[in-house]
C-alpha cells in the first residue's frame, strides 16, 4: 500500500485538476479562454494516463504533456505567489521526478 502511495496522490492531483478545467469550460469560472481550458485538459489526461497505463518512454509523454501547464502556472505563480499555481507547478515537477526515479529503478 505504501508503495502505491505517490500514484494514489497523483491520481488525485490529476482529477482535481481536470475537473477544474471541465468546470472552467462549462461555467466559465475564470478570465482564461476555453482554448486554454481544452490544452489543460488534454495535457492533464496524457500526465494522468503516463502513469498509470505502461509506456516505454513515460517521462518523454508526461514532459511533452506537461509543457504547456507548466509554463502556464510558472508565469501565473510568479508576479502574484498564487498558492495554487505554485502547487500545480510544485506537482507537476513531483511528477516528473517520480517517473524518472520509477524508470531508471526499473531498467
Amino acid at each position: 500500500m505504501v508503495k502505491q502511495l505517490p500514484r494514489i496522490l497523483f491520481l488525485v492531483f490529476f482529477t482535481i485538476a481536470i475537473l477544474v478545467h471541465i468546470h472552467g469550460l462549462v461555467y466559465h469560472s475564470t478570465s482564461e479562454s476555453d482554448l486554454s481550458h481544452v490544452i489543460h485538459l488534454v495535457s492533464y489526461s496524457v500526465c494522468f494516463l503516463s502513469f498509470f497505463i505502461r509506456l516505454k518512454i513515460p517521462v518523454f509523454v508526461y514532459v511533452i504533456a506537461a509543457i504547456y501547464p507548466l509554463i502556464f502556472h510558472l508565469r501565473c505563480a510568479y508576479p502574484s505567489l498564487n498558492p495554487i499555481c505554485i502547487f500545480t507547478v510544485f506537482m507537476l515537477l513531483l511528477g516528473f521526478w517520480y517517473l524518472f526515479s520509477s524508470s531508471e529503478r526499473t531498467q
